[in-house]
């Protein structure tokens, strides 16, 4: 199969103008590997590449069954208003759950035009205070969100929660200022990013940590008791390309970006690096 050099005309055959190529790949129940392997050699910045993936997802995205890359089941890419993005690509590998919280996610190669997918939060964990308001509880959804391990705007989605684990508005804060601005910057300069996040549950916030000390002693309880289930500390590490698809080389040692790591604490302590 080959990637046509210009767009085709929608048809009978053809209803979603998709590459002559793969128009059976577009009638098919799944998204198949050898599918993904040749969109992926022909990724590029030009309209003709980006024309013929909105075609591809416009396809599945009728049925409701594109496999994502990432591994997070059925369905294409959906923006706010509910068309179908353009296809992500890259992959990515989940660590598993650890009370019903993400603990890693490592991708592969991030193009710089290959982020969208992405969605906001729409998933809580099983033991997450849903029901009538208690102080403990109140605390938490006053002071805790649902933290993307991959971001958002790369492509991390939001429904999914293996890539979702509860951290302070200040850690979530800290992380959307350093690592993953760092990891857009190299994007938008045109480089390829490895994205590698993880968050330990070896320790655990504490109350006093994530500004608890004023509830009541019950609550207090109550509190650690939730505490004991989210991390400690999330860590990031990001590994930059050079040279565009299929020609990815890793910038060398010194000029790589340093891990960070953000203790998962309150306001006072604003998440400190390490």
């Amino acid at each position: 199969m080959k990637v046509n050099d210009t767009v085709p005309e929608r048809s009978s055959r053809n209803p979603v103008a998709v590459p002559d190529g793969l128009v059976g790949i577009a009638s098919s129940p799944a998204w198949t590997g050898r599918a993904q392997g040749l969109v992926q050699a022909n990724i590029d910045s030009s309209p003709r590449i980006q024309a013929q993936s909105r075609g591809i997802c416009a396809a599945y995205g009728a049925r409701g069954q594109l496999a994502r890359s990432h591994g997070g089941g059925g369905g294409a890419p959906q923006t706010k208003s509910g068309n179908c993005n353009p296809l992500q690509l890259y992959g990515a590998n989940y660590g598993p759950l650890s009370d019903d919280n993400g603990s890693e996610v490592k991708t592969d190669v991030i193009a710089p035009n290959d982020t969208a997918g992405g969605s906001n939060v729409t998933s809580w964990p099983n033991w997450w205070p849903m029901g009538s308001a208690e102080t403990a509880n109140d605390f938490l959804r006053e002071n805790f969100v649902q933290g993307h391990l991959l971001n958002q705007k790369l492509g991390g989605p939001g429904d999914a929660r293996k890539n979702l684990t509860p951290l302070t508005r200040s850690t979530n804060s800290q992380m959307s200022h350093s690592i993953e601005n760092i990891a857009k910057g190299y994007l938008s300069q045109g480089y390829g990013i490895e994205y590698w996040v993880t968050a330990s549950y070896n320790y655990h916030p504490s109350v006093s940590g994530v500004g608890g000390s004023h509830l009541p002693q019950g609550e207090k309880q109550k509190l650690q008791t939730e505490l004991d289930k989210m991390a400690g500390e999330v860590g990031a590490q990001i590994t930059v390309h050079q040279g565009g698809a299929g020609k990815w080389k890793v910038l060398p040692k010194p000029q790589q970006p340093k891990d960070v790591y953000v203790k998962n604490e309150g306001a006072a302590l604003k998440g400190s690096f390490t």
